[in-house]
């Protein structure tokens, strides 16, 4: 990681003491924070899912998904509800 960028208040909430990098300067930093790094606990791997989780909600399976594009039907309600095609 190179030093061409600096986050003060970040360090400060501890962002560097994250990193697997043993760069002294960058702990250096009195910290004014928590912090820590987390790991998901779902199988799920998808945006949705993710806020879920970061709600406390674990998800065993994916929610559905349209494989081939959203059904007609949804469609065009969606269209009628937003008044344009």
């Amino acid at each position: 990681m190179g030093t061409s960028f600096s986050l003060p208040n970040m360090a400060e909430l501890g962002l560097y003491k994250l990193l697997n990098d043993n760069k002294k300067s960058f702990f250096d930093v009195n910290i004014n924070g928590c912090f820590g790094k987390m790991a998901t606990k779902s199988p799920v791997k998808d945006t949705t899912a993710g806020h879920w989780e970061i709600a406390g909600i674990v998800l065993s399976k994916s929610f559905p998904v349209y494989q081939n594009g959203f059904p007609k039907e949804i469609i065009e309600e969606f269209e009628k509800q937003i008044g344009i095609k």
